[in-house]
């Protein structure tokens, strides 16, 4: 579009560049909230089994390039910088790499669950995933005290005791914090059942070197995150609590 003076001139109008702006953008907007509304339509058409496929091996893939590749380059690039000692550098990257793990034990377990119970959930898939992320931040920090305590003088006779006791507490604070978001409440065997797996937990690393030590370590206490702790000791064990005034069966 031009403008023409009166004199006979034409100039271009710079409104139709804003005007051809306009319609492209117009026009690429359309194209994505097709494309948007077709994928969501896609989605809702699939069986709640194939959705939690899905969401279960995105959440795996995510973690595997996460404590694969993210986790000990952000320690390299910490200490590399300097702006961190290698203690530092190598608790970030360890706990990178705990919560990793975690997130892919609870996303793992909540499918299998599901699966068996005829039940799959892929907005519960994510929440187990998210909690048992936080039971692996909880293990790697919790490892991370251990370590620091072992280095003092009295340390070294007590690693056992120190690593076990630290993970016995990430164990039973994110159990707790797990089952109260989805119950509503804290039964004894919540605690009893985050014990169990954080004492576990603390084993394995010490039985085990390295990252499969730290691996196993998150995976066992991430276990216990997303209420397997519960469900194990009730199905297994058949233990019944006083709750709330009344008796509550474990397993659910």
């Amino acid at each position: 579009m031009k403008i023409v003076d009166l004199a006979g001139h034409e100039w271009w109008n710079p409104c139709s560049w804003v005007s051809a702006a306009s319609n492209a953008i117009t026009s690429t907007a359309t194209v994505v909230t097709g494309v948007a509304s077709a994928a969501s339509n896609w989605w809702n058409s699939q069986p709640p089994v194939v959705q939690g496929v899905i969401v279960t091996v995105a959440v795996a893939a995510v973690c595997v390039v996460t404590a694969g590749a993210a986790a000990p380059a952000i320690g390299v690039a910490l200490y590399g910088s300097g702006a961190v000692s290698f203690t530092v550098a190598a608790t970030v990257s360890t706990t990178v790499a705990s919560v990793a793990t975690g997130a892919m034990v609870g996303a793992g377990l909540s499918f299998t669950e599901g699966l068996l119970q005829n039940n799959v959930s892929p907005d519960r898939v994510l929440e187990d995933a998210g909690l048992g992320a936080l039971g692996g931040a909880a293990s790697g920090l919790a490892g991370a005290a251990a370590e620091a305590v072992s280095t003092v003088p009295w340390g070294n006779t007590a690693t056992l005791a120190s690593k076990t006791i630290a993970q016995v507490g990430a164990g039973v604070s994110s159990s707790s914090f797990s089952s109260y978001e989805k119950t509503g409440t804290v039964t004894p065997a919540t605690i009893v059942g985050g014990a169990f797996f954080g004492a576990a937990g603390a084993q394995a690393d010490l039985l085990a070197t390295g990252e499969w030590g730290n691996t196993f370590r998150a995976g066992l206490v991430s276990t216990g995150t997303v209420n397997a702790a519960e469900n194990i000791f009730g199905n297994l064990f058949g233990i019944q609590w006083a709750v709330m005034g009344h008796d509550k069966f474990l397993g659910y």
